[in-house]
């Protein structure tokens, strides 16, 4: 066998295969060829002979879980051409309650079965809100399931992933309720799976939106202003501001205005943060993320910041202080 021969083995699926035998994906340009069995003896895994040409060799698990799962995605891709929504419903129960997200994580249908999921409510949805709203209380039924299952690392990337998918067809409602269920269960979600960052500051900078007002601020003059949405209690939100202070004098030379919006529903513990913060404009209705402004504004994640202009436009819109200044 070439020394170059990379082998692309999915460990964890070995655990979870009741059979010893593995598919061979040889990969030649964009073209994927079906090489033949390979099976593990002794501790190796004995190959066909004729996989030497590839650099590049992917070995799939011929085990009954597998073998369902493909068969369940099938079905739900042909009730997609037959318009049978009742079908595509059973589907729907099958991923929420029994599909088996372990085996398909490490298996090359993964994605495909994520979108096709994701692509199922608009046969059985009957508006674009029931979609967002049906995507989202089904995604968190799973992943519920796979947490009480202790699957906590693959409920983690199903969710960083469902997220993500969403975001890019433009269901940011569903995205934004998965990823508050998400953070709720583990509070470094965000940091954890980094390539968030970009999706939640793609969908919060909404530029030449006039700035919407803020309920509880007499003034209605949003010019000049960055508008911080936080929570005492959230540590990257502290850190937030502690480069807000330090940047403060600055900030007031620029004639920029700071107004924050705390996620807080402590009454005591918000006042004695908030006696830390030197701007005047400090705004907290103790309903936590469910408060008016924040749904107006549609905040996905904490800290969050918009920028607006002299006309009051939102020009910027980041979870990151620095690339809400940076040129």
């Amino acid at each position: 066998m070439s020394k170059f021969l990379t082998i692309i083995l999915f460990s964890v699926c070995c655990v979870l295969c009741v059979s010893a035998q593995y598919r061979v994906l040889g990969f030649e340009g964009g073209d994927t060829i079906e090489l033949g069995i390979a099976e593990k003896k002794g501790g190796k895994i004995v190959f066909p002979k004729n996989i030497d040409k590839y650099t590049t060799v992917e070995l799939v698990p011929t085990s009954p879980r597998y073998a369902d799962i493909k068969m369940h995605l099938l079905a739900l891709q042909k009730a997609f051409v037959d318009k049978s929504t009742e079908r595509i419903a059973l589907q729907q129960r099958y991923i929420i309650e029994q599909l088996d997200f372990a085996t398909l994580y490490y298996s090359p249908i993964y994605i495909d079965y994520l979108l096709s999921w994701i692509s199922s409510y608009s046969f059985t949805a009957t508006s674009t809100f029931d979609f967002e709203q049906n995507l989202r209380s089904d995604v968190v039924a799973t992943l519920s399931r796979l947490l009480l299952d202790k699957q906590k690392e693959i409920a983690s990337t199903v969710a960083k992933d469902m997220i993500l998918f969403a975001y890019q067809h433009r269901f940011t409602l569903a995205a934004g309720d998965i990823l508050r269920y998400m953070q709720g269960v583990e509070s470094d979600f965000v940091e954890r799976h980094k390539e968030l960052r970009y999706s939640i500051d793609f969908n919060q900078l909404q530029t030449n939106r006039v700035a919407t007002k803020l309920v509880g601020l007499p003034d209605s003059d949003l010019a000049n202003c960055l508008i911080l949405f936080f929570s005492s209690s959230d540590p990257q939100s502290r850190r937030t501001i502690e480069q807000i202070i330090l940047q403060y004098a600055q900030l007031q030379e620029r004639g920029i205005r700071i107004i924050s919006i705390a996620a807080d529903t402590d009454i005591e513990s918000y006042q004695t943060y908030s006696k830390l913060l030197p701007w005047t404009d400090k705004l907290c209705d103790f309903y936590g993320e469910k408060g008016e402004n924040f749904s107006q504004y549609g905040v996905l994640y904490l800290p969050s910041m918009f920028l607006t202009d002299a006309k009051g436009n939102i020009i910027k819109g980041s979870a990151d202080f620095n690339k809400i200044f940076a040129k």
